[in-house]
């Protein structure tokens, strides 16, 4: 029997394991994760940035988050949120509850050990097994075990890049990265700059504005065509800080209480030995053959690693493929090939422009993998999709107030 190690049990080892569960064959499948809950970066502690433990708090989740994308883009032919939701854009705490019913629905407990950490991973070559040393956060142990097979669903939403601008040394309020971020109360009447275009700096100025910040000013590389709440001011990315004064490359400055960086994250795959881990910034291609195989092992797989429009359906039908891989229904390429594969999607990503091109890139890929596993095409939302980049363009503040129609 096929000894398989998923690593996490967030919704990417959630939907791995059950799509391993699905399988013609049987696998001996054990899946490890850190926190004394599942759910990932959908756990959230409160407001502290250590668990009891000591350890450093996984989730990058807030106060008052909401799900980005319309809840029926991540509902299943199987499994959809209770009718009594009627809101496309429930809170953390609404999608945290309809994982944890997900698992209990679907009997995948019985695969998933909590408060063990995967600490390493190494690949034995005479062997060909994977050695995973693990760590029992509650005994303060450690052991090893062998699996033929490694599914890596750790997330990259841990590890935040945080860039450092000249003077920062300098400025006397705090200066922190949006995974600390726990609620915009905290910073009433102070003067805000938020760095960063992407949907999380939005939220956190939107959030900073509506809960009574002095000032909120939005800055970045890239210009942010979203219209945003009247009052908060956009400009373009600052070079310098000295004391509490932030100069703009438009040659403008202005003083501020508190920075927070939106600046994205890295990957962070440290508990793999460096001969397994793959190098990339977030994008769409990452350097994995269909998003999933390691071309240098592929008996080593990832799900859920490349930037996102689909989340929890192209988690499960990663791993449907690799379930596929498995079974022997479809051959995996020699690593020349799949080295091939992935320039030419990385290739085509070079010309994407803006977020209707990466919604149309990303619906293709999985198409791919609907394609190959013979799934349900209903599963490519499109639609949803567009019309969400357009009332959130529109006007931001209210685009959580929209209906969107149920796929299944």
């Amino acid at each position: 029997m096929k000894r398989i190690c998923v690593i996490g049990a967030g919704p990417s080892g959630i939907f791995s394991l059950k799509a391993l569960q699905e399988s013609s064959e049987k696998y001996d499948i054990v899946c490890y994760d850190s926190q004394k809950q599942i759910g990932g970066l959908w756990y959230w502690e409160g407001e502290n940035y250590f668990t009891e433990e000591g350890h450093p708090v996984h989730s990058p989740m807030y106060e008052d988050l909401k799900l980005n994308g319309p809840k029926e883009t991540i509902e299943f032919t199987d499994y959809q949120f209770p009718s009594s939701i009627e809101t496309s854009f429930p809170g953390r705490s609404v999608v945290l509850k309809y994982l944890e019913e997900y698992v209990e629905k679907f009997g995948l407990h019985k695969y998933i050990n909590l408060n063990k950490r995967v600490d390493h991973v190494s690949f034995l070559k005479n062997d060909n097994i994977f050695k995973v040393v693990i760590s029992d956060i509650n005994t303060s142990t450690s052991f090893s075990k062998e699996f033929d097979y490694v599914i890596v669903c750790s997330g990259h939403y841990c590890k935040p890049y945080q860039p450092i601008y000249p003077g920062e040394d300098t400025f006397p309020g705090e200066i922190m990265h949006s995974k600390h971020f726990r609620s915009a109360s905290r910073f009433v009447g102070l003067r805000m700059l938020i760095v960063g275009a992407a949907l999380s700096a939005k939220d956190i100025v939107f959030l900073c504005k509506k809960n009574g910040a002095k000032s909120t000013t939005i800055t970045s590389r890239k210009p942010i065509n979203t219209n945003l709440p009247t009052g908060i001011i956009k400009k373009p990315i600052f070079t310098k800080i000295e004391g509490s004064k932030v100069f703009f490359e438009d040659g403008t400055s202005d003083n501020f209480d508190a920075i927070i960086y939106c600046t994205g994250y890295l990957h962070s795959l440290e508990f793999l030995e460096e001969e397994l881990r793959f190098h990339s910034h977030d994008r769409l291609a990452i350097p994995l053959y269909l998003g999933t195989v390691f071309p240098e092992n592929s008996n080593l797989f990832f799900v859920g690693m490349s930037s996102q429009i689909y989340t929890f359906t192209m988690f499960y039908h990663q791993a449907k493929l690799i379930s596929c891989m498995l079974e022997g229904k479809f051959k995996i390429p020699s690593p020349r090939e799949m080295k091939q594969s992935i320039a030419e999607w990385q290739e085509k990503e070079k010309d994407l422009k803006g977020q209707e091109d990466y919604m149309h890139f990303q619906t293709a890929y999985l198409k791919d993998l609907i394609d190959i596993t013979n799934s349900d095409e209903r599963y490519l939302v499109l639609s949803h999709f567009l019309r969400l980049n357009e009332v959130r363009t529109k006007k931001f503040e209210t685009y959580t107030e929209h209906k969107f129609e149920k796929v299944f």
